[in-house]
């Protein structure tokens, strides 16, 4: 079979559910100006001077970040302006990921920036780079990277020498184990991040989703009261939406912890996609 290619691999965002029920709620769309302005997020676009966006990754979810996980087609990215990364920027901003890892802050900061700047690429192209990201340090296998196999780069020269990437070091970095990370590894030194700088609605195209029991109970309540409510008419929007989430929570979840449940409907859409 061959392995399927980036044009369709779902982008992924992460959400603390009392934040998406807040969002939907008020004006549907992702927030991106009213997150906290003291977050790693803020910190990071301030210093390496991007815009406020909602983050995502190509074909990864993370527990740290949330409760909710949602895939979107790729033709939702094509609502909004942004750009992306072949690496988490707050990872190597932070120096949570080597080389980063063990520089002086100043030193750190600086290098994150240029890098950033140096590789990043607009939503248009994004997919052809990670293409090449693929051939370079997956052998051309969207698979291996789903599965979180460890990158081995075949072409060194053609990328900068602090991309994580190239760095071994990360390979070794365990989970975050405190946040009950089902995954074997730290995935973030060559997880591709794509970031919107615009609001766009959360309840287009969504693919499937993912999310803890807790979550779970709270959509399921949110759904009854909206529906109790005597201004239902105005909420039919929220409605709408979680109805969809909750029929992929149904369909997807099957008891498994939602990063897990995420993943395996990551595989199952890309495996279907490339026996199609």
């Amino acid at each position: 079979m061959t392995s399927p290619g980036t044009a369709t691999i779902p982008i992924v965002t992460v959400v603390d559910i009392n934040l998406i029920l807040k969002w939907l709620q008020t004006h549907g769309k992702w927030a991106l100006s009213d997150i906290d302005p003291t977050s790693t997020a803020r910190k990071v676009e301030t210093t390496c001077k991007f815009s406020p966006c909602r983050y995502f990754y190509a074909g990864k979810a993370h527990p740290r970040f949330g409760t909710l996980a949602i895939a979107y087609s790729p033709e939702y990215e094509h609502q909004a302006p942004g750009e992306a990364n072949p690496f988490d920027t707050g990872g190597i901003f932070l120096g949570h990921i080597f080389p980063f890892k063990k520089m002086p802050e100043a030193d750190r900061i600086t290098q994150a920036c240029a890098l950033i700047t140096s590789t990043r690429c607009g939503i248009a192209e994004w997919r052809k780079k990670m293409e090449q990201f693929l051939h370079d340090f997956f052998a051309g296998d969207l698979l291996r990277y789903l599965n979180h196999d460890t990158p081995a780069c075949s072409d060194p020269a053609a990328w900068p020498d602090t991309l994580p990437a190239l760095h071994k070091e990360n390979f070794e970095l365990p989970a975050d184990k405190s946040a009950d990370n089902p995954q074997p590894r730290e995935f973030r030194a060559w997880a591709w991040e794509i970031r919107l700088t615009k609001a766009t609605p959360i309840g287009e195209t969504i693919l499937f989703a993912a999310a803890t029991p807790e979550a779970i109970d709270e959509i399921n309540q949110t759904l009854v009261d909206l529906s109790n409510s005597p201004n239902i008419d105005a909420h039919q929007t929220t409605i709408a939406t979680l109805e969809t989430i909750k029929t992929s929570l149904d369909k997807n979840n099957k008891g498994q912890h939602f990063i897990t449940s995420i993943e395996t409907s990551m595989k199952n859409y890309c495996l279907s996609w490339s026996a199609a």
